[in-house]
C-alpha cells in the first residue's frame, strides 16, 4: 500500500487520459443565428448514454453550455459516476453532434468527475422509461 500512494493520492483526472477536452471545429457554415442553446440542446438530446440508452440531456449530465462572441462553443458534462467506462465514447458523440451545429466555429467537450450527478436530475420520461425497462427483466 504505501509503494502505491502515490499512485492511489493523484487525483482521477491525472490518471484517465478521457478527462482531457475533447476539441473540435465547427463544419458546417453559419445562417442568419449564431449558435444558440435551444440548437444546441437539440442536438445533444440526440447523444444517448451507450448503457442505458436514454438521452444524456434527459440523464441529466449536461452541466453547462456557453456560447461566447465569436460563436466558440463549450459543452460540460457531468458522469454518472467517475469511473464511467463510457465517458470518452459520449464525449466524442457529444463533439461530434455539436460539429454539425450552424455556426459553432471551435468547440470544446469536458467531462468533469467531480460534478455530483445524483438520480434526482433525471427527467420524468426518462425515469418512467427506465423503471419499464427494469419491470421488463424477469
Amino acid at each position: 500500500l504505501i509503494v502505491n500512494l502515490p499512485r492511489l493520492a493523484t487525483r482521477p483526472q491525472d490518471r484517465a487520459p478521457w478527462f482531457a477536452p475533447l476539441t473540435g471545429t465547427g463544419l458546417v457554415a453559419a445562417d442568419s443565428l449564431p449558435p444558440d442553446s435551444v440548437r444546441i440542446m437539440e442536438s445533444l438530446a440526440r447523444v444517448c448514454d451507450p448503457e442505458l440508452g436514454l438521452s444524456i440531456v434527459e440523464l441529466g449530465l449536461v452541466h453547462r453550455v456557453t456560447v461566447d462572441s465569436n460563436s466558440d462553443v463549450m459543452v460540460v458534462l457531468s458522469l454518472t459516476t467517475p469511473g464511467c467506462p463510457f465517458a470518452d465514447q459520449i464525449g466524442q458523440q457529444v463533439l461530434k453532434a455539436m460539429q454539425y451545429i450552424p455556426g459553432a466555429r471551435h468547440i470544446v467537450v469536458k467531462l468533469d468527475p467531480m460534478i455530483p450527478w445524483d438520480p434526482s436530475r433525471v427527467s420524468d420520461r426518462a425515469r418512467e422509461k427506465y423503471e419499464s425497462l427494469l419491470r421488463a427483466i424477469p
